[in-house]
């Protein structure tokens, strides 16, 4: 198994332990299908996995991933670890602390934005309530515009995408047969995606099966 694969597969096991650590998966099936029937592997098993695979790496962003399960699995496994030290081994960012005067600087600046009677927070709060648009209001003008600016979109990255293909080889010199071709690949991710929703989140299927439905009326501005 390279050190790629076992990375994922170090992921995998650890999302078994925490609900929503894995957020998307699109490594081989056959190793997510492996780990999701398998026994949970305990969490200082995991930490001492990832150890042992970081000290195997050189480094890098593979190795940066597999520090940030390491830290991370050490954490499950109760580990004494600082906050700054947990935060700096998961995202390669050390915390520092932050001088109270640059607070009370940010205050003063919005205390003179905000200018009347109560305290900042209240002043603050009726600011965003004069400035608050209803939901029922904002909605269906957003879903309106959301159309045109999808379409709008879509044309514009199409038209930089056939001026970048065009010439290759792999991108028929037919405009017909091309749009057809990236119609076919457009349906193949939507599916894709349909499949993958419904393993994941059923609840977020509907997007897809809305791309789908687009490709198949020729709305490809919804897709």
């Amino acid at each position: 198994m390279t050190g790629a694969e076992r990375y994922l597969q170090l992921g995998l096991r650890l999302g078994k332990h925490v609900d929503g650590l894995v957020d998307a998966y699109y490594g081989p099936p056959e190793l997510k299908e492996q780990v999701d029937t398998e026994e949970t592997v305990p969490v200082q098993q995991l930490a001492d996995d990832a150890d042992a695979l970081l000290a195997e790496l050189t480094d890098g962003w593979l190795a940066d991933q597999v520090q940030g399960c390491a830290t991370y699995a050490h954490v499950l496994a109760g580990d004494d670890i600082s906050y700054s030290d947990e935060v700096e081994g998961c995202y390669g960012v050390r915390p520092s602390r932050v001088s109270e005067d640059v607070y009370r600087a940010v205050h003063d600046e919005l205390d003179a934005l905000l200018p009347g009677d109560g305290s900042l927070f209240e002043r603050r709060q009726a600011w965003r309530e004069r400035h608050l648009v209803r939901g029922d209001v904002a909605l269906p003008v957003l879903q309106e515009r959301a159309e045109e600016w999808r379409r709008q979109v879509t044309e514009a990255f199409m038209a930089r995408y056939r001026t970048a293909v065009a010439g290759a080889r792999s991108m028929p010199a037919a405009p017909g047969t091309a749009d057809a071709l990236l119609e076919f690949f457009m349906l193949e991710k939507a599916l894709y995606e349909i499949d993958y929703e419904l393993a994941q989140r059923p609840v977020w299927a509907a997007i897809p099966l809305a791309g789908v439905l687009a490709v198949v009326e020729g709305d490809h501005g919804r897709a």
